[in-house]
C-alpha cells in the first residue's frame, strides 16, 4: 500500500508542478488528487472535506488503499486544523496570491505554481471568482515575460 500511495502522490506532485499531466483512473482517484492538492496548497479544511467525501464513497475492492489513505489523512489533518491559526478560505487564497505577485519577478516558477493551484482548486467556487481571475491574469503575465508590467 505504501508504494501505491507514494506513486500516487508523486503523480499529483508532478501534475501540480506542470511536469506531467495527472490522469486519474476514476472519480475516486480524481477526488484524492484534489484533496492532496488542497493539502499541498495549505487549505487543510478543504483537504479534510475532500478526504472525508472520498472516505464515504464506495469503491472497488482494489481501491481499498484510497479508503485507507483518506482515513489516515483525516486523522492526520483533524488535530492540525483544530490547532491551526493560519488564515483559511478566501483569506488564505488572497495571501497566497500576494505571495505569488511578490515571487513573480525573481521566482516565476513558484508564482506559477501558486496560480495554477488557485485556478485548479477554486475555479468552480463562485465565492472565489475574483481570486481565480486574479490568478489567471498573474499566470498569463508569467507566461509572457515581455508583456508590459503596468498596462
Amino acid at each position: 500500500m505504501d508504494r501505491r500511495v507514494q506513486d500516487f502522490q508523486s503523480q499529483v506532485i508532478k501534475s501540480r508542478t506542470g511536469e506531467k499531466e495527472f490522469e486519474p483512473a476514476n472519480h475516486r482517484q480524481a477526488r484524492a488528487g484534489r484533496a492532496l492538492r488542497f493539502e499541498l496548497f495549505g487549505d487543510l479544511v478543504k483537504a479534510k472535506e475532500e478526504w472525508s467525501t472520498l472516505k464515504s464513497v464506495e469503491g472497488e475492492p482494489d481501491e481499498r488503499w484510497l479508503f485507507l489513505l483518506a482515513a489516515s489523512k483525516i486523522a492526520e489533518l483533524t488535530p492540525k486544523i483544530e490547532a491551526d491559526t493560519d488564515p483559511k478560505g478566501v483569506t488564505l487564497v488572497r495571501q497566497k496570491l500576494k505571495e505569488a505577485a511578490t515571487l513573480q519577478p525573481k521566482e516565476p516558477d513558484k508564482a506559477a505554481l501558486i496560480c495554477r493551484d488557485v485556478v485548479f482548486l477554486y475555479e468552480k467556487d463562485s465565492e472565489m471568482a475574483d481570486e481565480v481571475n486574479q490568478a489567471k491574469k498573474l499566470l498569463a503575465g508569467l507566461a509572457s515575460p515581455d508583456a508590459p508590467k503596468n498596462p
